[in-house]
């Protein structure tokens, strides 16, 4: 009887230890499942520990730098020296010194003397043409030269028909007026030409030009 009572204390231990790990088992359950619901735990994060303030310090003073700018004066052009004459020795003797033309004689200045001159050269001219349209039936034609040419010498007869009396030609074969200018022959038609001269200033196209025809 003894022994029957021993044996079903120790089996009511038994089954009350069972009970008591089955219930905390349940209770541990239920709480992983709470905590898987709300999510993961966020451990604490620790607050940054803020560096001790330093006391202001002034920033190192910016030292100005100068540039030094040469102020130079202008210098003044250095002036040519004049050529000493030696006595007895003319100055356009002198190495370097300009030489005038003395091939052609200065222009006559612009009077009216000087224009009815030169209007009485450009007569000859036209007297020159006319000769030659007696000999070949038309005016020469072309340029200047062209037309000197033709009229001394290059014509059926060959003759020389100019240039006028007192006038000339210059380098080019021109023959030039007064001024040394070369005549404008303006071909208006076979048989009527003007002449042109430039004048004093030695520009077509001035009040100054003088026209024969």
């Amino acid at each position: 009887m003894k022994n029957r009572v021993q044996v079903i204390i120790v089996s009511l231990l038994l089954l009350a230890g069972v009970i008591g790990w089955f219930l905390a088992a349940k209770n541990r359950s239920s709480t992983i499942g709470r905590l898987s619901k709300s999510g993961p735990i966020a451990a604490p994060v620790p607050k940054a520990v803020q560096p001790a303030a330093s006391p202001a310090t002034a920033p190192p003073a910016i030292q100005p730098t100068t540039t030094a700018v040469a102020l130079t004066a202008p210098v003044a052009k250095a002036q040519p020296e004049r050529p000493v004459v030696p006595p007895g020795m003319k100055a356009q003797q002198l190495p370097g010194a300009a030489t005038p033309n003395l091939s052609s004689p200065p222009a006559p200045a612009s009077t009216p003397e000087a224009a009815e001159q030169a209007l009485l050269d450009m007569d000859q001219v036209i007297l020159m043409i006319r000769d030659y349209r007696t000999i070949e039936g038309t005016n020469p034609v072309g340029t200047n030269s062209e037309i000197m040419k033709a009229v001394m010498g290059g014509n059926s007869r060959e003759a020389k028909l100019g240039p006028p009396e007192g006038q000339s030609l210059n380098g080019q074969g021109e023959l030039v007026d007064r001024w040394g200018t070369a005549y404008f022959f303006h071909q208006m038609s076979a048989t009527h030409m003007e002449i042109h001269s430039a004048g004093p200033d030695k520009a077509f196209g001035t009040p100054d030009d003088l026209i024969q025809r």
